[in-house]
């Protein structure tokens, strides 16, 4: 059965992977609330992921300064020049990789 939200190493590690592909410090995610690049693609990625999940309840477990926004916030950044989809792919793969080993590559 497949889980309806991420865990909390998930949810880590799907921040140090976003953080990593735009050059973000990951820990400023955690200690600041607000929109970086890197939560959007952490919140994108988690999404693709967790399809059952609601945008509030993973923009809250990434600390959005206002999680109910987090999907405004994503569309908005998603049709933004400085957005790139790959990032969420190297994200996606990162986290699945765990869970599927080389099945996911």
């Amino acid at each position: 059965m497949t889980a309806i939200l991420p865990t909390a190493e998930q949810i880590a590690r799907a921040v140090v992977l976003a953080s990593r592909a735009v050059g973000e410090d990951p820990e400023s995610i955690f200690r600041n609330k607000g929109t970086s690049r890197a939560r959007l693609i952490a919140l994108a990625s988690l999404r693709e992921i967790f399809p059952k999940a609601r945008y509030d309840q993973l923009g809250r477990m990434l600390n959005f300064a206002s999680p109910k926004r987090a999907v405004n916030d994503l569309a908005e950044a998603q049709h933004g020049a400085a957005w790139r989809d790959d990032w969420i792919d190297e994200v996606v793969g990162g986290l699945v990789s765990q869970q599927y080993g080389e099945r996911a590559l």
